[in-house]
């Protein structure tokens, strides 16, 4: 969720930067970030360019904006009109709702509310105080590379899974066929002269071709044909540099 409203945000601020002025935070703005992290009633005011809101409110304020932005450039709200968009925007909506009303409800999809839950049934069950090692202990555990304590939530249906568990083992080798990723992999895989491949390119030198070739991946959807593609980028090199054009 994090991953697609930041994606939503900035595209916000690409197309429609004037939008966001009025939620900019103004003053001291670490001083009030130490001071929302602290509050556990989401009350707290933060000083903007546009007034005194919640940390809340700017949420609600930010996620209409992206609405009106979607309903104006696409038509709408559906999946068929924003695609994966339209589940970000659905969830977030969900949580902030939940998080008005009662916080219990968004436990399976808000970390700092499922720990919140723990330590409280901690606290209750051992009637200690939040000063307490066993407590310290917890805070510990919850940050471990293994995620223990999350697996024993995930068990007892206690986190709202975006996929299933053979989507993510299936992720760890194979990338969305819509991402760059998914070609550098493939390059790596079935390119023998690949040498090397970054953010942006495939470091490739075909036989023969006294130099590496960079092919740009910037403007690349995998589908349907990647090697006419990667063709097609040697064809333009060999142009440009005078090189063996590849067949």
């Amino acid at each position: 969720m994090k991953v697609g409203i930041t994606n939503l945000a900035l595209w916000l601020l690409e197309t429609q930067p004037q939008v966001l002025h009025p939620l900019l935070l103004v003053g001291d703005v670490v001083a009030q970030c130490h001071q929302v992290s602290r509050d556990l009633t989401l009350k707290t005011k933060l000083s903007a360019a546009g007034g005194e809101f919640s940390a809340l409110q700017i949420q609600q304020k930010l996620l209409d904006a992206v609405k009106v932005a979607c309903v104006e450039r696409f038509g709408g709200l559906e999946a068929s009109q924003i695609g994966s968009a339209a589940q970000v925007i659905e969830l977030w909506q969900k949580v902030l709702d939940g998080l008005a009303s009662d916080i219990s409800t968004v436990a399976d999809c808000v970390e700092w509310v499922a720990k919140y839950q723990l330590c409280q049934g901690l606290r209750w069950r051992g009637r200690i105080g939040w000063d307490h090692p066993r407590l310290a202990a917890l805070d510990i555990q919850w940050g471990d590379v293994d995620g223990a304590i999350i697996k024993r939530l995930d068990a007892g249906g206690r986190i709202m899974r975006l996929a299933c568990a053979a989507e993510v083992a299936d992720a760890v080798a194979v990338a969305p066929p819509d991402t760059r990723a998914y070609l550098r992999g493939w390059a790596v895989a079935n390119l023998e002269h690949t040498v090397g491949a970054s953010w942006t390119s495939i470091l490739y030198q075909p036989p023969g071709w006294p130099h590496i070739v960079r092919l740009s991946l910037k403007s690349l959807r995998p589908q349907p044909d990647i090697t006419q593609y990667l063709h097609e980028q040697l064809k333009h090199q060999g142009s440009l540099s005078g090189q063996p054009k590849s067949n």
